[in-house]
């Protein structure tokens, strides 16, 4: 018995605390996955714009999934659902990883159905974590989807490959572990009111579901198919626009145009920090991929540093709690670690072709030179977050509809965080090179100047054909030298919109508290209007 007791309550407090585990690792699977990226665009024939559509598709599912859920709530116990969801994150996630031949749509499939199940686990765990680990379930969101690369990165290169494929299993055999936590029925998991359940609240979730696909499509194939030269790009446009006034039309019968009118500060600030948040994970597998060149190992170290920002701003924002200026704050520490990032870029010796010749590949600031930089910018996304989970609303149904909507509009700042990305590359990629090599300007001189620098280089070393050599070598280094500069412009562009948010709030706080002034009055008690 002695030995039986510590094993029964070891069971027990770990039943106990699975809705947090669910939750942890439905959060893993949002960005877990982005570190393989490379190798699978590779596999598939992809280009990035293509690759990262199955992201995105992931975050805008993960949103409707989210939706459906709360609409369906009263319907069904919150661990219904989240079993529901647990099943649907590792369907999705096996199919991705186990038909590797797939076609596209097939692969995209996959990523909706893990969407949705994600989306279930994340509206239906909170509410069955205990009081004690309350504030860990809302710290999950801050935190993981930085550490997740990591994890899964270290995961996949420990199965003794580094193919693509990996990261899709690890995270379905993940769900299937949290699935098996969730086999015992627990009392406080058995609560429904279908009374509180009208079918009339499901009629917005086709409009919102069709809104989201256009949107996904103009991000991923706008600029592929060229914009309005295309008959399905406009159509995708019309379709989106239009689906977005019928969505709200029906929503605003309910609550949802109703707390945002009265949350939209807190909501512009989520929907940013998501965005930042989910942009500075994914980036980094395209930069370490294409630019540094690390394997699916190395790569999550680039993204590592923006974890611990995040775990320090939770760690000095709890005593913070009160301080209503934390997200202000929090933007300016962001903008200031874009602009270090921005300094930095534009600062390394990334034009020197010598470069090619002594380290076989382009110089480019790497863990150690962007850590301090990524550390301010998680730091900065962290208090964002914190500042926005500890404000609160004028009453308790407002303050429950904005808990909900956070995680919302989080999931679609990521999303089109995606769709940035990929046409930051497509488009920034034509406009940097025709700078760096236009014939019309000075660039031409300066790129035939270092390519007679590298052929005298190149015949110094013994090279078999110089000239033609060089002329490669200096390709590439103007290719390498226009993709440096599309990640510089990022970080200007974020370090500018952090900037101008925080002045914005900063103003917006100004007038709130001017018009909340009393005014002088006179001695027959009116007011001395100015």
């Amino acid at each position: 018995m002695r030995i039986l007791n510590p094993l029964l309550w070891g069971c027990e407090t770990i039943l106990h605390g699975r809705a947090l585990a669910a939750l942890a690792i439905a959060w893993v699977t949002t960005a877990g996955h982005t570190m393989n990226f490379k190798e699978m665009d590779g596999a598939m024939g992809w280009i990035s714009a293509q690759g990262y559509s199955l992201h995105s598709a992931l975050l805008l599912s993960i949103a409707f999934g989210f939706i459906l859920a709360k609409k369906v709530g009263p319907l069904f116990s919150p661990l219904f659902l989240t079993r529901l969801g647990l099943i649907g994150l590792a369907v999705g996630s096996f199919i991705n990883g186990g038909l590797i031949h797939a076609p596209y749509s097939i692969c995209i499939a996959g990523r909706i159905i893990a969407g949705l199940g994600t989306g279930l686990v994340l509206f239906s765990s909170p509410s069955m974590i205990p009081p004690y680990l309350k504030n860990q379930g809302a710290w999950a969101g801050i935190v993981i989807p930085a550490f997740a690369p990591g994890i899964v990165g270290t995961a996949t290169f420990m199965y003794g490959w580094s193919n693509w494929e990996g990261g899709f299993l690890f995270e379905g055999a993940l769900a299937v572990l949290a699935l098996l936590l969730f086999i015992p029925d627990l009392e406080h998991a058995q609560s429904t009111n279908p009374s509180d359940f009208s079918w009339y609240s499901l009629i917005d979730l086709p409009f919102f579901a069709s809104f989201l696909c256009g949107i996904w499509y103009l991000m991923h194939w706008g600029q592929l198919n060229g914009w309005w030269e295309s008959n399905r790009v406009f159509l995708a446009a019309v379709c989106a626009t239009f689906s977005l006034g019928l969505f709200l039309f029906f929503a605003s019968t309910g609550q949802v145009v109703l707390a945002f009118k009265n949350l939209w500060p807190r909501l512009t600030l989520v929907f940013y920090a998501g965005l930042v948040q989910y942009f500075n994970v994914s980036d980094m597998g395209v930069y370490g991929g294409i630019i540094v060149n690390f394997n699916v190992l190395q790569r999550p170290w680039l993204v590592w540093s923006i974890s611990f920002g995040g775990a320090a701003a939770l760690a000095t924002g709890q005593f913070l709690h009160s301080f209503r200026s934390l997200p202000i704050f929090g933007l300016l520490i962001l903008s200031l670690g874009m602009h270090l990032a921005h300094e930095r870029t534009m600062g390394w010796n990334y034009w020197d072709p010598l470069n090619q010749v002594e380290f076989n590949w382009f110089a480019a600031p790497q863990h150690w030179q962007l850590a301090i930089p990524r550390f301010l910018m998680g730091f900065g996304v962290g208090w964002i977050l914190l500042g926005m989970q500890n404000a609160t609303s004028g009453s308790d149904e407002l303050e429950k509809q904005s808990k909900q909507q956070l995680v919302l509009f989080q999931f679609l700042g990521g999303a089109i965080s995606i769709g940035i990305l990929v046409n930051y590359l497509l488009i920034g990629h034509q406009y940097q090179y025709s700078f760096t090599a236009d014939r019309g300007f000075i660039q031409q001189s300066i790129v035939e100047e270092y390519r007679g620098i590298l052929e005298s280089e190149l015949k110094t070393q013994g090279f078999i054909d110089p000239s033609r050599g060089s002329h490669s070598m200096m390709y590439k280094s103007v290719n390498y030298e226009a993709d440096n500069l599309i990640f510089a412009h990022i970080y200007k562009m974020f370090s500018l919109t952090s900037l101008a948010l925080a002045l914005l709030f900063i103003f917006i706080n100004m007038v709130k508290k001017m018009v909340a002034m009393p005014y002088p009055t006179s001695l027959d008690g009116k007011k001395n209007l100015p």
